[in-house]
């Protein structure tokens, strides 16, 4: 897992809320160069994967996907 995965994995397992921008993490998407993104991407929906499985959350998903994103993000997937 990669920083990505750890992003999203953080506050799902250890918060009842999402992080912000005071929060101790300060990593934010905006700062992964445009060729990682789909990697971000994937690792993302990896650590959503995982918390659904464990019964951390009932549903995931995404928003202001492109349909290019959802075909490289569905190549990976577990969870579709």
């Amino acid at each position: 897992p990669g920083p990505a995965w750890d992003y999203t994995k953080k506050p799902v397992w250890e918060y009842s809320k999402p992080p912000t921008p005071n929060d101790e993490d300060p990593w934010m998407y905006s700062t992964v160069p445009r060729e990682q993104m789909e990697f971000v991407r994937s690792e993302t929906w990896r650590a959503m994967e995982d918390a659904c499985k464990e019964g951390k959350v009932k549903a995931i998903g995404v928003s202001n996907f492109t349909v290019k994103h959802l075909k490289s993000l569905k190549k990976r997937a577990t969870l579709w």
